[in-house]
């Protein structure tokens, strides 16, 4: 008897993971969009970084409007880390339509249910259902 984790993973909607753009990349295209030079671009980024850092390791969180809100957590062994929220109208613009370029697997499942994937399932491996 298979599990309905097993039959998710398989068959739920998924984007194609290909290569993850760089920093190199990332400050490239910046560039080319503001005019202002690489050295600067990179400049300001490893400031970014540094100014969310010392903010969060301040206790505070940081907020970017239509990017994310950086708060900082600890766990049981006094760990710190980063809760990341993405700002809504950031996850509203990349949800925009017909905007995405990416490669959708199993993209004939969008707007399916649970069950639906259990029964494409099941038709698909009847010795190893899902029940």
């Amino acid at each position: 008897m298979a599990s309905i984790i097993r039959a998710i993973a398989e068959f739920a909607p998924k984007i194609k993971n290909v290569k993850t753009s760089t920093m190199s990349e990332l400050v490239k295209t910046i560039a080319g969009r503001t005019g202002l030079n690489k050295g600067d671009i990179l400049q300001v980024v490893n400031q970014f970084k540094e100014v969310i850092i010392l903010t969060t390791q301040a206790g505070r969180g940081v907020k970017i409007e239509g990017l994310a809100t950086f708060k900082p957590k600890i766990n049981l062994k006094g760990q710190i880390s980063l809760s990341i929220r993405i700002d809504p109208s950031f996850i509203a613009e990349l949800n925009a339509p017909k905007t995405f370029e990416g490669f959708i697997e199993n993209r004939e499942m969008i707007g399916k249910t649970t069950q639906d994937i259990i029964t494409k399932w099941n038709e698909k491996y009847p010795d190893d259902p899902v029940v």
